[in-house]
């Protein structure tokens, strides 16, 4: 949606407000369905909205158009830009749970698009595939905190590999957001989840890159992280909460070969004491 506004002191007649191409895009203006609208006049102090529908079958790649108002000899121009994902996605979703099977693989074959909470059940294994690309949207709640991450009740096993790495990133683009911090929740590991791994991956842009809450009940650390980075967090890189009525004998985080940098709260925090891991 678009608001063109007339701030002057008099009408304005805009002769032609049209879609350049038009080929992916469609145009309505002031409630009017077109992608050619002829002499409008604008009055003054008022504003009029443009409303911008896109359908196309491009797939991975950007799609462009820009919409035009000529007024006098003068051509204003709006660019207009959108990518296509052709990804599975997952909006608000469960992995497990009754009669769901206990197994769910992502693969590389299709990007994985997360829009708000993607749960992975208890008793519920997520693995994930080297070279696969996981996109996270920036959605909010009514309170403005980012909502789009993984929450891991079951176990959740990341098995990228060197040069084909699992990425988890923003679903963004542009200069102002490939290495920007905030844009998405993070990956989340639940009081009752175990014996989880993240192997060979990339964790950039989000809010908290990997969260542990409380206890170890499984054997062997609770989430191994290996050869992995963790990068560019609008918080933390990792946070634990390490709470617990016993010191597990097993770590709650073991950490192997990982490089954590650019977060603004710090790299790693850890409150309540607990049992940790960290090789270099």
């Amino acid at each position: 949606c678009i608001r063109d506004s007339n701030n002057s002191d008099h009408n304005v007649l805009i002769s032609e407000i049209k879609l350049k191409s038009g080929t992916d895009y469609s145009l309505t203006f002031d409630g009017v369905a077109g992608n050619k609208i002829e002499n409008y006049e604008l009055p003054k102090g008022d504003s009029a909205l443009a409303f911008i529908k896109f359908t196309s079958d491009k797939k991975d790649q950007f799609t462009r158009d820009e919409l035009q108002f000529l007024v006098g000899d003068q051509t204003q121009k709006v660019e207009i830009e959108a990518f296509v994902y052709d990804a599975i996605f997952y909006k608000d979703s469960v992995l497990g749970g009754f009669g769901s099977g206990n197994l769910t693989v992502m693969g590389p074959d299709k990007k994985h698009l997360i829009d708000g909470c993607l749960i992975v059940a208890e008793g519920h294994t997520l693995r994930i595939l080297p070279g696969t690309q996981i996109y996270f949207t920036p959605r909010k709640d009514q309170n403005f905190n980012l909502e789009s991450a993984i929450k891991v009740f079951g176990r959740l096993l990341v098995e990228g590999g060197p040069g084909a790495p699992v990425v988890f990133q923003q679903t963004r683009y542009g200069e102002n957001y490939e290495e920007t911090g905030g844009q998405w929740r993070g990956i989340a590991f639940s009081s009752i989840s175990k014996a989880s791994l993240i192997n060979h991956a990339i964790i950039k842009n989000g809010l908290i890159g990997v969260y542990q809450e409380y206890s170890n009940s499984g054997i062997g650390p609770k989430v191994t992280i290996k050869n992995t980075q963790i990068r560019n967090m609008g918080a933390y890189g990792v946070l634990s909460y390490g709470f617990t009525p016993f010191l597990s004998t097993y770590p709650l985080i073991r950490m192997e070969n990982c490089l954590v940098t650019n977060c603004a709260e710090g790299t790693l925090g850890i409150y309540g004491g607990g049992n940790y891991e960290f090789v270099h």
